[in-house]
């Protein structure tokens, strides 16, 4: 039987979904009654021995809610291990789509007490077992009823309980996820305690809101996320609902959410990309000092490779990525020998390309514009290293740089070209030039094409503002034997075209 969205409009499943309500809500009444008398008979030792808490009371919710929910749909989770201590008392927060998110939630194995609409605790059995257990009223109608729920809230949490707020404020009308109401957050905040965000995904599906008289078939996701710690209200609630928007497909948030999840992710992105260049220029200082002292050893000895200075590169390289971004790398049985010059090939997307090529763990000789030359430390290092200045506007600035190659793969020393001449604007593979080619088929050396995926979704070109957290994948092509400067030309293009989706594809790429 199909389920979730199509539901709504597959009529042969709707008398079915009907019939699966309809028992539904007799097993949960059935499962309640007993409970409730339980739920009696305990209260006099709950109220004498754990009155704030009552963690006996909450064993029965949860048997109610998964004897309740087991026949009917099945509960996935994952990120259990963000779960604080059972003993920590903190402020749960999730999503609400529907009815389900309530006997969804006693899943997770915490207790903890509900924030529910005072009208839920008069429904026959389960509303009496809601005030049994303690869970906590809110009119949202009456600002007195919600400052009362709030300091209810508060003495819990003294008290060393948990508490669950839908801060939405309701259950969301179109499935999507809605901004976040303040109260739950200031409560954590005053009470210092940290908030555990939740997403849900499926409940509104199975049992969309406005239609409880149906259920559909199906799972329902719960993603706990890392708990966000205590700070200003503000600053929680807008990690709070990233966390639980980061759950969701982007067609489950609302404008509303988007705009919000947008703006913090912008921030924090730019937040992290100060701090990639604090750090890259932090280490390229001392590494700097370095290469001055060891030059004139490396001008006398190693003149061309200047292998002493490339290691002080790729240790400023790896430093300056590793605690930002993952580097995963498939392909390095195709590399050619260290000693064996080649011409290493390579899309461009971003800044960090730089950083990235340094981890195949060969040396060579970029090709760069002359104006990162002069970038304080970090263009002086280049300088040092004996990399190979190129003014693209300059004819013969251009002729120079292809001598410069051709002498360095002579003596033995690699050379690496970006072939599309400069960073891509779009993000696309845009057709190579055919200087790098060129240079391969004059002095004879193989074409090692690097397909670099991902490093212009962590920083955008012309947002070099910007760095997201993520994993640059680097994919190493069989080397290209020498051979005419067009088959080399096309024969790299393909290569690394085939280690991009189609989507990443220029169309001179894609018609070719």
């Amino acid at each position: 039987e199909p389920t979730g969205p199509l539901n709504d409009t597959t009529h042969a499943s709707k008398p079915l979904a009907v019939l699966r309500a309809f028992f539904f809500y007799v097993v949960t009444f059935a499962v309640a009654t007993p409970i409730l008398l339980i739920l009696l008979l305990q209260l006099p030792f709950v109220l004498l021995f754990d009155k704030h808490r009552r963690r006996a009371q909450h064993v029965w919710n949860t048997v109610w809610a998964r004897l309740s929910a087991w026949p009917f749909y099945r509960v996935e989770m994952t990120g259990l291990e963000h779960l604080p201590p059972s003993d920590c008392a903190a402020v749960y927060v999730a999503n609400h789509q529907s009815f389900l998110d309530i006997t969804t939630l006693f899943h997770i194995r915490r207790d903890f007490k509900f924030i529910s609409k005072t009208s839920n605790f008069l429904i026959p059995i389960i509303g009496w077992t809601m005030y049994l257990t303690g869970h906590v009223k809110i009119d949202r109608m009456d600002s007195r009823s919600q400052m009362q729920c709030l300091k209810e809230c508060g003495d819990l949490l003294s008290s060393g309980a948990s508490v669950l707020f839908f801060p939405e404020g309701t259950r969301s009308k179109d499935g999507k996820l809605h901004a976040f109401k303040k109260g739950a957050f200031s409560v954590a905040a005053k009470r210092k305690v940290p908030v555990v965000p939740i997403t849900l995904q499926g409940t509104g599906e199975l049992m969309p809101v406005g239609a409880e008289g149906r259920l559909f078939s199906g799972t329902i996701k719960v993603r706990v996320h890392p708990a966000v710690p205590p700070s200003q209200a503000v600053a929680m609630m807008a990690a709070a609902q990233a966390a639980v928007a980061s759950g969701l497909p982007r067609d489950k948030l609302g404008p509303d959410v988007l705009r919000a999840v947008q703006s913090l992710k912008g921030a924090l992105a730019a937040f992290r990309a100060f701090l990639f260049y604090l750090n890259t220029f932090a280490w390229a200082g001392p590494l700097f000092v370095i290469m001055v002292f060891l030059t004139p050893y490396v001008l006398a000895f190693d003149r061309t490779r200047r292998k002493a200075q490339h290691f002080f590169n790729t240790l400023w390289a790896k430093i300056s990525s590793f605690p930002f971004y993952r580097v995963v790398i498939s392909g390095l049985e195709n590399l050619p020998p260290q000693e064996q010059p080649a011409v290493y090939v390579a899309n461009h997307q971003s800044f960090l390309d730089i950083t990235t090529l340094f981890h195949i763990n060969r040396d060579f000789k970029f090709v760069s514009k002359t104006a990162n030359f002069f970038i304080p430390i970090i263009g002086w290092s280049m300088f040092l290293t004996g990399h190979i200045q190129l003014d693209r506007m300059d004819r013969r600035s251009q002729q120079k740089c292809l001598k410069d190659c051709g002498m360095m793969l002579e003596r033995g020393t690699s050379v690496a070209f970006f072939p599309e001449g400069t960073r891509s604007k779009d993000g696309k593979l845009h057709a190579f030039k055919r200087g790098a080619f060129v240079v391969a088929s004059r002095h004879n050396v193989p074409v090692v094409p690097i397909t670099l995926d991902g490093t212009g979704d962590l920083m955008p070109n012309s947002r070099e503002y910007l760095l997201f957290p993520g994993t640059v994948h680097v994919r190493i092509h069989p080397a290209i034997p020498p051979g005419p400067v067009d088959a080399l030309t096309r024969a790299a293009e393909c290569a690394i075209a085939s280690g991009l989706p189609p989507e990443r594809l220029a169309p001179e790429i894609l018609g070719t």
